[in-house]
């Protein structure tokens, strides 16, 4: 089995790729999906993350909030991630062991940030021109520039991502043409 690391910038089309991915019989471990599945009430993270973060709303976490809190302020950013991480990366890997594919995709957006990397036989980045990732922040979040280059600053640069990745899908155009990009990639991997 090859696992293969799938990340990206906010607002690179990385959830793009990931959904082509799944829609056309490729295994996709979302590590977001299992993040917000760990914010669940009842949860050990639910009830860590309500105690630290003032992001409690009609009995659950109010994740608009929450993400302006982590995406403005570093440390409580390293904060919800020493609460997460732990246990999105165990899900991880046990999805991982018991797949039955031959190729298996992680969808981690802090794939390298985490440290993750390492649960890769290689590693995609979905990338972009960084005023086409500004302004489709600008309009799916439908925030301020000042908080669109919050958001975007409090990642690692899609450039540095570049210069880790194995493969770099590039998305500055449209689908048609990413999807010639991922389809190039998938020949390689």
């Amino acid at each position: 089995m090859q696992v293969i690391g799938l990340t990206g910038g906010i607002a690179s089309g990385k959830s793009t790729v990931s959904y082509y991915l799944m829609t056309h019989g490729y295994e996709v471990i979302d590590a977001d999906e299992i993040s917000r599945h760990a914010l669940e009430p009842d949860t050990k993270a639910f009830k860590q993350v309500i105690e630290h973060f003032d992001v409690l709303e009609k009995g659950t976490i109010n994740r608009t909030k929450l993400g302006d809190i982590v995406f403005n302020n570093k440390k409580e950013k390293e904060y919800l991630e020493n609460i997460l991480h732990p246990y999105i990366r165990e899900v991880i890997i046990d999805r991982i062991n018991h797949s039955k594919h031959s190729l298996v995709f992680i969808d981690v957006p802090l794939l390298f940030e985490a440290g993750w990397d390492d649960l890769c036989d290689y590693t995609i980045v979905v990338s972009c021109q960084k005023e086409i990732q500004i302004q489709r922040v600008l309009s799916r979040d439908h925030c301020s520039y000042e908080q669109a280059m919050a958001r975007i600053n409090n990642q690692m640069s899609l450039e540095e991502k570049e210069k880790r990745a194995d493969f770099i899908i590039h998305n500055n155009t449209n689908y048609y043409d990413l999807e010639k990009e991922i389809l190039k990639v998938l020949k390689e991997v």
